[in-house]
């Protein structure tokens, strides 16, 4: 019995933006060892690391796959939910985790630009 085994998310889909690396992939794999197929959107996306992240994520025995995506860019978020819908066919889970600044602020000092 896997540590989330409470947690039942099979036949869930999610997206976990950044999600080939750091906490996004942590978060991608926690959701995947509870059930959900996994989309990785992520601007590492089309480098050995995010293949290897689906792989990652694909061992749990869910769907998983990568695409190019920068969130601070509208047409590649909107790409990702198209995408997203048509491998699953529906979303459930949508974890915000992509983002970086070089500003030290807090996130409701910050600008959309950022």
């Amino acid at each position: 019995m896997g540590k989330l085994a409470m947690f039942d998310l099979a036949g869930k889909a999610a997206i976990v933006t950044g999600g080939c690396s750091g906490l996004g992939l942590v978060f991608a794999e926690a959701l995947a060892e509870a059930g959900a197929d996994v989309a990785l959107p992520d601007v590492i996306a089309n480098t050995p690391k995010g293949a290897e992240a689906v792989a990652k994520v694909k061992a749990y025995g869910v769907k998983s796959f990568t695409m190019q995506c920068d969130v601070s860019k509208e047409p590649d978020v909107q790409a990702c939910f198209d995408a997203a819908l048509k491998e699953f066919g529906r979303l459930d889970i949508l974890v915000n985790n992509a983002g970086i600044s070089g500003d030290n602020k807090r996130i409701a000092d910050m600008s959309p630009e950022n």
